[in-house]
């Protein structure tokens, strides 16, 4: 049965969960194209209390699903994912987390699925201050301009920091990451892709 996975990375507010839902919009309108498969979406937003390693947020539901669905057809989608558990435990907690976790669970990636998609979405800061201000404001109302600046000021230094991050660490995947300036590009080459295998059928 094949094994696909779809991964998706990126800062906060880049569009990465609208992302996760145009995908699982279009592997459901063309499921047949797909050989029907189970559809499966993944967040992943940090460590548990029952974690034992850095990757086990991402290892246990994987491993749970792939023993789940053995024998289906299986497309994961993951919001997050690979190195950025190093970027955020460093940033977030001040815990070094060895990049060799990060090798560890993309190796796991390259044993278990038979297609990998690693996408690397970004955007400049200056294109998404409006999506913080406006989650801040729906987080704190009441806010004073000092307040909402000072946590402006904060997010954007952990939005440049995370691509610094990625960006170099990405040198080191075991994975082919394809970086992506405009996330609507992910659904759409997909939809390019069958149709111009159905034009050549015809």
């Amino acid at each position: 049965m094949k094994k696909s996975i779809y991964m998706l990375l990126g800062a906060d507010r880049v569009g990465k969960s609208t992302t996760v839902l145009s995908l699982k919009k279009h592997f459901y309108t063309h499921n047949k194209y797909y050989s029907e498969p189970i559809i499966k979406d993944f967040h992943f937003s940090g460590p548990e209390p029952y974690h034992n390693s850095p990757i086990d947020q991402y290892l246990i539901p994987i491993i749970a699903n792939l023993d789940h669905y053995q024998n289906e057809n299986c497309i994961f989608i993951c919001d997050r994912g690979g190195s950025e558990v190093c970027f955020y435990e460093k940033y977030r907690r001040g815990v070094d987390i060895p990049s060799k976790h990060a090798r560890r669970f993309e190796q796991f990636l390259l044993d278990n699925f038979s297609e990998i998609k690693t996408y690397l979405i970004y955007a400049p800061w200056e294109d998404i201050i409006e999506r913080h201000e406006k989650e801040i404001l729906d987080h704190y109302p009441q806010s004073t301009i000092y307040y909402k600046n000072l946590l402006l000021s904060q997010r954007e230094n952990e939005h440049k920091a995370y691509y610094e991050y990625m960006f170099y660490e990405s040198q080191n995947s075991l994975l082919n990451i394809e970086y992506i300036f405009d996330p609507r590009q992910i659904v759409s080459q997909l939809e390019n892709l069958i149709a111009a295998e159905r034009f050549y059928e015809n």
